[in-house]
């Protein structure tokens, strides 16, 4: 059962949409050995350099598809995650001038 891999696009989609570009001009640098002083365009990196860094960092699931972020990272932590007291407080009270 072969699942077809995603198009450069979809690579480049991830890559952005995951704020991992400062992470692939680095990952160029150190694994691959490119010069990447000079400005590049991420459509002019080979299909297999772009395949290789997403697998890598565990952009793709087993399936080789997107892998979906799950909806808890979308959401505010929870107060106890803060360290905030759920107490209620009583109200306060407003004295009036006489």
């Amino acid at each position: 059962m072969s699942s077809s891999r995603p198009s450069k696009d979809e690579l480049l989609d991830i890559i952005t949409s995951n704020n991992m570009i400062e992470d692939l001009v680095s990952w160029l640098r150190e694994k691959k050995g490119i010069d990447t002083s000079n400005p590049i365009s991420l459509k002019d990196l080979e299909y297999e350099i772009l395949y290789e860094f997403v697998k890598e960092k565990g952009l793709l699931n087993s399936d080789n598809g997107i892998i979906e972020p799950s909806p808890s990272e979308f959401t505010h932590p929870e107060p106890e995650e803060l360290g905030v007291d759920k107490r209620p407080t009583k109200p306060k009270k407003i004295r009036k001038k006489k």
